[in-house]
């Protein structure tokens, strides 16, 4: 690889390292639960968002993610996340949306070993079907993939839309999901948006310093 690809790559990786940490500072008060009253949201947060516990399958996954040849388009913790997530809903079926969704779904399929694993390049895919997890890679049709994965969710599913604020279309679909009467319990990660549908819940947006 030339040296100018190097530092090209090497000034990408600083400035994606700076706008992690601005976006911390913007959100250091929604960090780690503080200000969190409901203790579903709370123990979300704690208990799996913020959770640091090494998993017996991080470092194969993080082998795997080394040596992935396409493009990965969220971060690794971001990964890792989904891994918890899954393990957390445990997912009979588990939809993976987008063309550039990388290796999000092993980590899926690691964190809940009975759950099947579809993946498609676009929401068309998921017509028809019913999941009880989805997520959308950074760049893809969230808000058309919320219309086909909300009408069969129940209080246990859970919607991932990856790369909420990466465009001003993405912050629109965003939006269009959080506000939507099916959307009870949200959580704006920055970096992803997270879906609960759980009626008996108060309806409640929870902004996270993730």
């Amino acid at each position: 690889m030339p040296l100018n690809k190097y530092f090209c790559r090497d000034m990408a990786n600083i400035h994606t390292f700076l706008h992690r940490i601005y976006i911390r500072t913007l959100r250091f008060r929604h960090r780690n639960g503080y200000g969190v009253h409901s203790p579903f949201a709370y123990n979300l947060i704690k208990g799996v968002i913020y959770e640091s516990h090494m998993y017996y399958a991080y470092p194969e996954l993080a082998r795997m993610r080394g040596s992935y040849a396409g493009r990965l388009s969220v971060s690794g913790r971001m990964d890792r996340l989904m891994f918890r997530l899954a393990n957390y809903v445990r997912p009979e079926k588990a939809a993976i949306v987008g063309r550039n969704r990388g290796v999000t779904g092993k980590y899926v399929a690691a964190g809940c070993r009975k759950a099947q694993v579809m993946q498609a390049d676009s929401p068309a895919g998921m017509a028809g079907k019913r999941y009880d997890l989805c997520y959308v890679a950074p760049g893809e049709d969230a808000y058309g993939a919320f219309m086909s994965f909300a009408p069969g969710a129940g209080p246990q599913s859970l919607f991932v839309a990856a790369g909420i604020y990466a465009t001003p279309a993405a912050r629109r679909n965003w939006e269009n999901i959080r506000k939507d009467p099916r959307s009870v319990v949200t959580f704006d990660l920055y970096e992803a948006g997270l879906v609960f549908f759980d009626s008996k819940l108060n309806k409640q947006n929870h902004i996270v310093s993730f």
